[in-house]
């Protein structure tokens, strides 16, 4: 930067940047909660366990990248895996009741990405998570592919869904 002028725009900018990606996500949630909310039938007991386990991987991960032991974090939150699986089972169904509400929608309107959306996607989570080339060499291309897919189709179908709000 040549002035400090600059420099506090900058600062301003990115901050008003990322106010308003904060308040499009909570927007966003809000959305996906009020649909989910008017989703009526019984959701599968497996799919609640499968997203109860994703949760899970979710935060040994998180915990993981921290530099701890997910063993050693669990003895310092006095819980088991079962006691947060307990803990998390509503959230868990909540978020069963979005993914499939999402994906019907995709169905219906049928909204697809692109294979550069998708392949967008999975850039930005090798970038996000810092993966390093033999990281990127030792996934499951296809399964990598596949899971977001579903990420790129959920963002086509929330754009969508903003248009209509």
């Amino acid at each position: 930067f040549s002035s400090a002028g600059e420099v506090e725009k900058s600062i301003r900018d990115g901050l008003r940047r990322e106010k308003e990606e904060k308040e499009r996500e909570r927007l966003r949630m809000a959305m996906a909660e009020a649909i989910a909310a008017e989703t009526r039938g019984e959701i599968p007991e497996i799919l609640i366990g499968s997203e109860l386990e994703k949760m899970l991987a979710e935060l040994r991960s998180g915990v993981e990248r921290m530099g701890l032991a997910f063993a050693d974090y669990l003895l310092n939150i006095k819980k088991t895996e079962a006691d947060l699986k307990r803990e998390w089972q509503r959230d868990a169904e909540q978020r069963v009741k979005i993914a499939l509400s999402l994906r019907e929608i995709a169905r219906r309107e049928t909204i697809e990405p692109t294979e550069e959306e998708t392949q967008e996607a999975v850039n930005r989570t090798i970038a996000h998570q810092g993966l390093t080339a033999d990281d990127v060499k030792r996934l499951d291309r296809q399964a990598v592919f596949d899971y977001h897919r579903g990420i790129a189709r959920n963002e086509k179908v929330l754009q969508f869904l903003e248009t209509r709000v």
